[in-house]
Formats: C-alpha cells, sequence, structure tokens
C-alpha cells in the first residue's frame, strides 16, 4: 500500500499520469545537500580558494543531477520561506572570472583535487561538480568508497574536498553549530567536519543560545551567515524532496517538511483506508 522511499523516475511516472491508482507524497526538505572543505590542510585552509569553489559552482545544476529536478538549491541552512531563513543575506553570485581571479591569486596550478564520495545520489553531484570546476581550471579527480570510509576519512580530517548531508534542525543553534563550532580534536571531528574553528563564530554562537527573542536571534544569526559567507567552511547547495507513494484507498497521510513518519499534525497516526 506504501512505498516509503520511490524512486525519482518512479515519481515523474506517477505525477505525468503513466501510473494510475497511485498517488505520491512529497517531503521536500528530507535531505540537505553540501560541499564541505579540510579547511585544516591545504589547498583549502587558503580562504581564496574556498571561495574560488564557491563563486564556480552552480548549485542548480548540482541539485538537479542528485534528484531529477525536484531539489531546491540553498544558501542557507533553512529554506526560503522557513521561519529560520534569514532576510537579506546571501553568498555571493556565480562569477567565473572572479573565481579564476582567486585561483591565480590563492597561487593554484592545476594540482589535482580529490572529492571523496560513494556511489548512488551523491555520484551524479560529484561528477557535475567536476565539469563545473573545470570551467574555471580546477583539476578534480572523484574517489569513490563506501559511505563507512567516506564518513570515517572526514572525521580523521584526512580528506580534501567532500559532499555531505543534512537535515532541518528545529534550532538554528544547533542546525549551525553542529557544523561549525571549534573540533577539541582535528583527528577525532564530529559534526564540524570542515575542522573550521573561529572565535568570533563561536562568541555568535553562545549569543543566540542564550537569546530568548527571536527577531535578536535573527540579528545573530544575519551576522553569522555574513562571516559564514566569507570564511566558507562549507558550502550550502541544496534540499531534495523523498518522495512516499501510495495507493489511491490509502487517506490521510501527510508529511511536516522533512521525511518523518510520525509528527505532531499527521503521518501514520492520521493515516486510514478507504477500501
Amino acid at each position: 500500500d506504501m512505498i516509503e522511499w520511490t524512486p525519482y523516475e518512479g515519481v515523474k511516472q506517477i505525477l505525468e499520469g503513466k501510473i494510475r491508482g497511485i498517488h505520491a507524497v512529497k517531503a521536500s526538505y528530507a535531505s540537505m545537500r553540501r560541499l564541505v572543505f579540510n579547511v585544516a590542510s591545504p589547498p583549502f585552509n587558503n580562504k581564496k580558494m574556498r571561495q574560488a569553489v564557491a563563486l564556480a559552482i552552480d548549485k542548480k545544476e548540482l541539485i538537479d543531477a542528485a534528484y531529477f529536478g525536484f531539489g531546491e538549491p540553498v544558501d542557507q541552512r533553512y529554506p526560503v520561506g522557513h521561519f529560520w531563513y534569514i532576510d537579506g543575506v546571501s553568498a555571493p553570485a556565480r562569477d567565473l572570472a572572479k573565481a579564476r581571479a582567486l585561483l591565480k591569486e590563492a597561487g593554484y596550478q592545476d594540482e589535482s583535487i580529490v572529492v571523496s564520495t560513494y556511489p548512488g545520489i551523491y555520484e551524479p553531484v560529484a561528477i557535475t561538480l567536476q565539469a563545473q570546476l573545470k570551467k574555471v581550471g580546477i583539476n578534480i579527480k572523484i574517489e569513490m568508497m563506501d559511505s563507512p570510509a567516506v564518513i570515517s576519512q572526514q572525521r580523521r580530517g584526512d580528506f580534501t574536498l567532500g559532499l555531505g548531508g543534512g537535515s532541518i534542525r528545529t534550532d538554528p543553534s544547533e542546525a549551525y553549530g553542529e557544523s561549525i563550532r571549534c573540533e577539541p580534536d582535528l583527528k577525532r571531528r564530529r559534526g564540524n567536519r570542515s575542522g573550521f574553528c573561529d572565535k568570533d563564530t563561536e562568541n555568535l554562537l553562545d549569543q543566540a543560545e542564550t537569546e530568548l527573542d527571536p527577531a535578536k536571534r535573527k540579528a545573530i544569526f544575519r551576522q553569522l551567515l555574513s562571516k559564514y559567507f566569507e570564511e566558507v567552511p562549507e558550502i550550502y547547495v541544496g534540499y531534495g524532496p523523498r518522495f512516499f507513494s501510495l495507493r489511491d484507498y490509502v487517506r490521510g497521510f501527510n508529511v511536516s517538511g522533512d521525511d518523518r513518519y510520525r509528527w505532531w499534525g499527521g503521518g501514520f497516526n492520521y493515516m486510514w483506508l478507504d477500501k
């Protein structure tokens, strides 16, 4: 009666009416995709290298490669329209000429840069990223590994450029803090795979955790995002959806935006069979 993770090819056929008796329910923000730099080691310990990559990529093309056109590019940890999306601050627009200039200033000379990833949904992102960065002269090599090996490599700091994921968090202090708070041991990284550590960023996160007024918290996160777009420890690429497909007699099932089966306003708790 239900497929809980419908392949995107199948979703297209359902939405086009090619498969009858089945409907799809979309969890728009089931998974996030991001690029993670190892800022503790060359070449991405040089901020200009990270800025160059940020200016060279086309996020829509990357997210479309992963999600068959169903994804949504983002600049921030939260999508546009979410309560914790911060208006008035955004990542710099794509600029290939400026990216090439930054690479020259950084002293980059066509050295190979390895992107570590694993087969599946990350693979088309890596291939598309390789083609995009080639346009500004960055020489990307893709290293395919299994998922545990990639995660272990990132936690040890034994990587150059990686692909990461994530999901929507209820509180922005948790959402941002988990990936940019300083790690006590760069050989045993937890959420902060990049190894980024900045005192001003830490202070802003501390302020946000103790501030109760939402407007004041948003002002703090506006400062934090401005800092983030300047330092570029990682790049938020976009969110991809998860589709539940159900027989038409399955009624009442909905999602909260992420991919939880049960939540306070719906899910399995509200589902019933009309037959």
